[in-house]
């Protein structure tokens, strides 16, 4: 009897624990929705200039809104959802399957079947939509806990997001980071696989590099882990992005970040650049298969504009 009890405590434990990590991972969020919204619209704007600069079709209203409404969608979906699958990316070959294949932990097996769905055959809306889903994982991979990648939930500090995602996008500073968008525009690649897998070691590399000044890198936020295909965790800063916060800085002691550091807000207008850069490149794929949306009726249209 005693046993059987041990055994039971034990496997109402491990239970307890599961369902724990289910419902954590169902909070689990990066960029919020407003974000991705102006990523898209920023993007879509700066497409229009250099299409009408080279005597391009420029990109409707209601194309740019359709895209747009679906990566924005992507952001919200069910609860439920959230516990099965998390958006977290696989640097490399990895399963990421855990509790006997229930969970997915990392997104690249989701990201594989919506790229191999934007050229099926359908009406030009669900093309449009298609696009926006993609888009959403190509933002995601310049925020550096789903690329390294960091567990965000804390249940015992009611902590479900990383602070980096929670900076807005600063117009400005991400043009001036972005460069020549027609360029990125001439130059783009139509392999959306491609280019998910260079933008997440690009922010990898960069979580890699040397805060400008010190003696150390920005996994003084994000650590990578040991072993390969495993989750890293925060490093001796915390999760504490874009706060004043102080830590160990080698042979120079101790070193500060203050709020709103100018050194947080160039290196955040990278990884922002990073994302409208990505979803020009999706606009120069869209526009390359000639794609003309047709609105089906004039009472769906309205609905994306009031």
């Amino acid at each position: 009897m005693k046993n059987w009890s041990n055994g039971y405590h034990h496997s109402a434990a491990a239970a307890v624990v599961a369902g724990l990590l289910l419902f954590c991972g169902s909070f689990a969020h990066g960029y919020p929705a407003a974000t991705h919204q102006t990523f898209s619209f920023l993007a879509a704007k700066l497409f229009n200039q250099c299409a009408e600069r080279s005597g391009d079709t420029p990109l409707t209203a209601m194309q740019v809104r359709y895209l747009a409404r679906a990566t924005v969608e992507m952001t919200d979906r069910s609860a439920p959802l959230r516990i099965f699958r998390w958006n977290y990316y696989a640097p490399q070959d990895f399963s990421g399957r855990v509790l006997g294949g229930l969970v997915d932990t990392r997104f690249n097996g989701n990201y594989e079947r919506l790229v191999a769905a934007l050229d099926e055959p359908g009406t030009e809306v669900e093309r449009l939509e298609a696009h926006g889903a993609v888009n959403f994982y190509l933002h995601h991979v310049t925020t550096p806990q789903r690329v390294v990648p960091v567990y965000t939930n804390r249940l015992w500090r009611m902590s479900f997001s990383d602070r980096f995602d929670a900076v807005l996008p600063d117009e400005e500073r991400i043009l001036a980071a972005l460069g020549d968008p027609c360029a990125v525009i001439r130059d783009a690649s139509p392999d959306m696989r491609g280019l998910l897998h260079v933008l997440a070691e690009e922010t990898r590399a960069r979580v890699r590099e040397s805060i400008p000044g010190m003696q150390v890198t920005w996994e003084v936020f994000w650590e990578f882990a040991k072993e390969d295909g495993a989750f890293g965790e925060y490093g001796p800063a915390g999760n504490n992005f874009g706060r004043e916060v102080e830590f160990d800085c080698g042979d120079e002691g101790r070193c500060v970040l203050l709020d709103d550091d100018p050194l947080y807000l160039d290196f955040v207008a990278a990884r922002h650049a990073a994302a409208v850069s990505a979803t020009l490149q999706l606009l120069a794929r869209l526009a390359s298969a000639g794609s003309e949306p047709q609105v089906e009726t004039q009472s769906e249209a309205e609905s994306l504009v009031e």
